[in-house]
C-alpha cells in the first residue's frame, strides 16, 4: 500500500509540474456590459479591489463596482481614441484622448465625482493631435506628454500648461510617465528624431526640472520605481524581443536584459523584491529578486496585455488586455476574516510566490481535525512537515523558511506543499528563488 501511495503521489506531482508555475494565480474575469455588446476594452485601472474604470476602442468609458465582473457605461464618446487614464482615488480621475470628429484634437477628460460627469480640459494650442500620456500627483499638479517631442506641466488642473521642451527639444516620443512623489519622476519612450532608439528622462525637483537621463536605450514603453533608487523600465528592441532595464541608483546607470518574450508593455513593483511585467501575446513575467531574474507565469491567453495594477496594499492585482481581457491575481491570505468560521477545509496559495527567504502557507478548518502540512521536492522527497493534532475550526498559517528538516537551505526550483485534514487532501505548487 505504501508503494502504491508513493507512486500516486509522484504521478500527482509530475502532473502539477507540467504547467507553468502559478497558473492558478492569474484568473480570467468574463466581463458583462450594460448595455451589452462591447467587447473592445483594452485599457483600465482600479483604485481598490472593487472599483475600477476602463475604456474601449469604440470610445466608451466604463466603470465597475464589483471587481470587473459587471461594467456599466458612464460616457459614450464616439469618435474618441483613448490613450491613457489615471485615477487618484474614488472620485478624481483623468483620461487622455484625441478626437477624430469633427476635427482632430487632443484633449484631457477629468472627473471629480467618480466618472458621473467629465469635464473637457484642452491641451495647449501648440499640442499636436495624437496620443498623450498623463500622470497626476494630485488634483492640480500633473504632466502630459505626446508622441511628437511634447512634454507639458500644469499646477492648476490644466487651466494653463508649461511647455517643458521649448528650451531643450530633446525629450522625444513619451510612452509612459511615473511619479514617485511631486519632486521625483521618470518618463520613457523613443529618442527624438530616431525610431529605433529609446530614451529615459527624469526629474529630481519636479515641475520644469526634467533632464535627459539615458538618451541611448532600447525602445521603452513603461517605467516604475519602488523607491528613489530601485527602478525598472521595459519595452523592446528592433527585433521585437522584450527588454528589461534595471537601475539601483535612481537611474544614473541601467543594466539591460533581453528576454524570450514579445514586446513588454507595462511593469510594476509591489515591494522591494517583487515585480511584475506584462506584454504582447499574453506574456506575464514575475521577479522575486528586485528584477535581477524573471520567471514566466501562465496567463491562459494570447491577447496583448497592456496595463497591470495592484491595489489593497498590493495584495490584489488586475491586468487589462485587448478584446476585454481582464485577469485577476489575489493573495488569498488577504481576504481571511479571523472572526468567520470557514465553511470548508481550504488550502491557500502561499504568499509570496515565488519567494525568498520565507513564505506563508495559510489554511482553513471548518471543524476540529488533525492536520498535516508537508513540503516535497519535484521527485517526491519530503523535505519538511508540520503535524497539528485536534486543531479547532478557524484560520491558520505556517511559515516555511526555505530549509529542509535538517536546516539546509533548498535550491532554486519548484516545490509542492500538501495539506491533509480529516479526509481532506489538497496540493499546490510554489517556487523558491535564491
Amino acid at each position: 500500500m505504501k508503494n502504491i501511495a508513493k507512486q500516486y503521489l509522484l504521478v500527482l506531482l509530475v502532473a502539477l509540474l507540467l504547467n507553468i508555475i502559478n497558473a492558478e494565480e492569474w484568473e480570467p474575469i468574463t466581463p458583462v456590459f450594460d448595455p451589452a455588446g462591447d467587447s473592445n476594452l483594452h485599457l483600465g485601472t482600479f483604485v481598490n479591489e472593487n472599483t475600477g474604470w476602463a475604456v474601449s476602442k469604440c470610445g466608451r468609458i466604463w466603470k465597475t463596482n464589483n471587481g470587473g465582473h459587471n461594467w456599466f457605461m458612464q460616457k459614450d464618446s464616439m469618435g474618441n481614441v483613448f490613450a491613457d487614464l489615471d485615477f487618484l482615488d474614488l472620485q478624481c480621475g483623468w483620461l487622455s484622448c484625441y478626437l477624430q470628429y469633427p476635427e482632430v484634437q487632443s484633449i484631457l477628460l477629468r472627473t471629480t465625482n467618480g466618472g458621473n460627469s467629465w469635464d473637457t480640459i484642452p491641451l495647449p494650442d501648440t499640442a499636436i493631435a495624437g496620443p498623450f500620456q498623463i500622470a497626476f500627483f494630485d488634483t492640480l499638479e500633473g504632466y502630459a506628454a505626446g508622441w511628437n517631442n511634447e512634454f507639458y506641466y500644469t499646477n492648476n488642473a490644466g487651466t494653463t500648461w508649461q511647455n517643458l521642451t521649448e528650451a531643450k527639444n530633446l525629450f522625444g516620443f513619451i510612452f509612459d510617465i511615473f511619479l514617485l512623489d511631486n519632486l521625483n519622476g521618470w518618463a520613457v519612450g523613443e529618442a527624438y528624431g530616431a525610431y529605433d532608439i529609446g530614451t529615459i528622462i527624469s526629474t529630481e525637483g519636479g515641475k520644469s526640472n526634467w533632464e535627459i537621463n539615458s538618451p541611448m536605450t532600447y525602445l521603452l514603453k513603461s517605467v516604475h520605481f519602488n523607491n528613489l533608487t530601485l527602478g525598472c523600465a521595459v519595452g523592446y528592441n528592433i527585433y521585437m524581443y522584450g527588454v528589461i532595464m534595471l537601475t539601483r541608483d535612481g537611474g544614473k546607470t541601467w543594466i539591460d536584459k533581453i528576454i524570450d518574450s514579445p514586446v513588454l508593455n507595462d511593469v510594476v513593483y509591489i515591494n522591494d523584491s517583487t515585480a511584475w511585467t506584462i506584454g504582447d501575446s499574453g506574456y506575464i513575467w514575475n521577479s522575486q529578486d528586485s528584477g535581477n531574474t524573471w520567471i514566466q507565469v501562465e496567463s491562459n491567453t494570447e491577447e496583448n496585455l497592456n496595463r497591470i495594477v495592484f491595489v489593497n496594499n498590493n495584495r490584489v492585482g488586475y491586468i487589462f488586455g485587448d478584446n476585454s481581457t481582464i485577469l485577476k491575481y489575489t493573495y488569498d491570505m488577504s481576504s481571511i476574516d479571523d472572526n468567520r468560521i470557514p465553511s470548508s477545509f481550504t488550502l491557500y496559495q502561499n504568499y509570496p510566490n515565488p519567494f525568498n527567504p520565507t513564505t506563508t502557507i495559510g489554511y482553513g478548518l471548518s471543524q476540529v481535525s488533525d492536520v498535516s502540512i508537508s513540503i516535497y521536492d519535484i521527485v517526491g522527497r519530503k523535505l519538511r512537515e508540520w503535524i497539528f493534532g485536534d486543531q479547532t475550526s478557524g484560520w491558520y498559517e505556517v511559515v516555511w523558511d526555505g530549509q529542509d528538516k535538517y536546516g539546509r537551505e533548498v535550491s532554486t526550483g519548484l516545490y509542492i506543499y500538501m495539506m491533509k485534514a480529516d479526509g481532506f487532501f489538497d496540493t499546490k505548487k510554489m517556487m523558491f528563488l535564491k
